[in-house]
């Protein structure tokens, strides 16, 4: 007997049973390694779709902010074209007025008439 082998003479045995259970470990180890890779994939997905949803949430609110302010400014512009509408015709009455005082019998030619609208039409 050789002093490699063991007194029962299975020592091709125990070789290869170490053999297999350094491969395992070894798997075992790849596999450990490939999860917690995995686990900080997933990690970091998560907490990147958690920084899109705030942004999405931020944008949103910002979104409906800039809505009222654009209300505000059309019922703005709205009440200007009001104010512009009464002047104008006030002054075309006016006109009226002056061009019937100086020309007897004559009316002032007022039957084309247009009111500017700079707003939009409320939606």
């Amino acid at each position: 007997m050789n002093a490699s082998e063991n007194s029962n003479g299975n020592g091709k045995a125990n070789w290869l049973l170490a053999a297999g259970l350094l491969f395992a470990l070894v798997g075992g180890a790849w596999r450990i390694i490939v999860l917690q890779n995995e686990l900080t994939k997933a990690q970091t997905e998560i907490e990147i779709s958690d920084k899109l949803t705030a942004v999405r949430i931020d944008a949103a609110a910002h979104r409906a902010e800039t809505d009222a302010r654009l209300v505000e400014i059309e019922t703005q512009f709205r009440a200007e074209d009001q104010i512009r509408n009464v002047q104008w015709a006030d002054a075309r009455r006016t006109m009226a007025i002056i061009y019937e005082d100086t020309h007897p019998g004559k009316r002032y030619p007022s039957d084309i008439s247009f009111f500017p609208e700079i707003a939009q039409p409320t939606k």
